[in-house]
Parts: structure tokens; C-alpha cells; sequence
């Protein structure tokens, strides 16, 4: 039987709202640091997978390099609630209960990002 989960999106700002959850396919973000996006973007991440994601399904998070990578991932890990989710830290995965995989990968050497 499936199972129910009751799902409340973490609080953001009408700003974040607007640009991250629009109905548009392509958003295009400038904002100033300490502003929001990676926190709007990883609500964002994480509702696609958790609505329509199953197990088979990958969801990426590319930042410019490993370090900013690793941040959002930890953000992430650190909002999820505890049994929601399994992490695996040496490949920087969170598999949801659905079964659906977030990678939290670095865009610093494409060729790496091929696969999955």
C-alpha cells in the first residue's frame, strides 16, 4: 500500500517563489549573495524529486566546483528530516524514500558529467 507523506515547503521569499517555482521551463537567476538561490533552488530540486521521482530516476545539482557542490548537498542532508532519506558521502547522493537519487555533482570537468 502507498505510503502518505504530509510535505510542507520551507519557508521562502515571494522573490524566490517567483523566479524558482514559475511556470516557465528556464529560469534565469541574478540575485546578490546571501539572497536565497541555492537555498529556493534546493526546495526546488528536492520537490521534483520527491513528486515525481522513483526509484531509477536521477536528479542532479551541478555547481561550478566540488566545494559549492559539497555545500548544497550538506544543506540539503541538514533539512531533510532524520529516516526520509539515505546519504551516501563519498558520492554525495540522497536517495528519497521514493527511491529517486539526488547527485550533488561538480561542472568542473565536463567530461565527467556523462552517465547517469
Amino acid at each position: 500500500m502507498p505510503r502518505r507523506v504530509l510535505y510542507q515547503r520551507p519557508h521562502l521569499y515571494e522573490a524566490q517563489l517567483a523566479a524558482i517555482f514559475c511556470d516557465e521551463r528556464y529560469s534565469w537567476i541574478e540575485a546578490s549573495t546571501k539572497s536565497g538561490k541555492t537555498h529556493g533552488c534546493i526546495v526546488w530540486l528536492h520537490e521534483q524529486a520527491a513528486l515525481w521521482g522513483c526509484a531509477g530516476r536521477n536528479y542532479w545539482w551541478v555547481a561550478p566546483g566540488y566545494a559549492q557542490a559539497k555545500i548544497a548537498y550538506r544543506r540539503l542532508v541538514r533539512a531533510l528530516p532524520k529516516g526520509s532519506f539515505r546519504r551516501n558521502e563519498s558520492e554525495l547522493t540522497v536517495t528519497l524514500l521514493n527511491g529517486a537519487v539526488i547527485w550533488f555533482k561538480s561542472g568542473d570537468h565536463p567530461d565527467s558529467l556523462y552517465g547517469e
